[in-house]
Order: structure tokens, then C-alpha cells, then sequence
């Protein structure tokens, strides 16, 4: 049996269309809340709290190049999660990364002032 020519390429891009778009669909679950970005300036010579949602007990670990130490945080039953860590002397730029069970965050070109 034999499709007519209109429907079978209908059904083919149609396929082809949702296959594209599945990527899109996947939801993060590990986020920063949008107040912090690259290029952004954090405030020096304090502490700052990171925040952002991920899926409930996950680990968040935050490594920042102005330190040597790994900083880490676990998201709650409402998703919420929160590292605090102290900020460098005015210079720049930083680099924070994020991670989260398989996902990360990467904030670049920071710089403290």
C-alpha cells in the first residue's frame, strides 16, 4: 500500500519537525537565578549568595577562580538552593562554575567592584 505523495512527505516532515525540536523541550533542571550572569560585577570584598532552583537533594557545587576552595549547597524539596562565598578584592576578570548533578553553569568575564 502505497501513501499519496502529499501525505507521506506530510508524515515525513512532520517527524522530522519533532525530532528537531525534542532538544528544545528538555528542560534544565539546574538554574542561577537570573540576577547573576557573565559579564557581570559582583560586589568585592564581601559575601555574596549565589541562588537558583535544581531538582530537590541535588548537589550544587560552586568553584570560583579567585579561590581555592569548593563551595557546595544542596537544592530542597521545593527545588531552592543557595552557596554563600566570599568575593575578591576589586579585580577581574572571574570565573564561576555551577554544577549540578549532570549540568553546569558557567558564568564568565566577572569582575569585582
Amino acid at each position: 500500500m502505497t501513501l499519496p505523495m502529499n501525505l507521506g512527505r506530510t508524515v515525513f516532515l512532520t517527524v522530522a519537525l519533532a525530532l528537531l525540536t525534542l532538544p528544545l523541550l528538555a528542560q534544565r533542571e539546574l538554574t542561577v537565578h537570573p540576577f547573576f550572569g557573565s559579564h557581570m560585577v559582583i560586589p568585592r570584598d564581601t559575601t555574596i549568595r549565589l541562588r537558583g532552583t535544581a531538582a530537590p537533594r541535588t548537589v550544587i557545587t560552586v568553584r570560583a577562580s579567585w579561590l581555592d576552595e569548593t563551595y557546595q549547597g544542596m537544592a530542597n524539596d521545593q527545588r531552592g538552593w543557595e552557596v554563600s562565598m566570599p568575593t575578591p578584592p576589586a579585580c577581574g576578570p572571574h570565573r564561576l562554575d555551577i554544577r549540578g548533578g549532570d549540568e553546569r553553569i558557567d558564568l564568565d568575564h566577572l569582575a569585582a567592584g
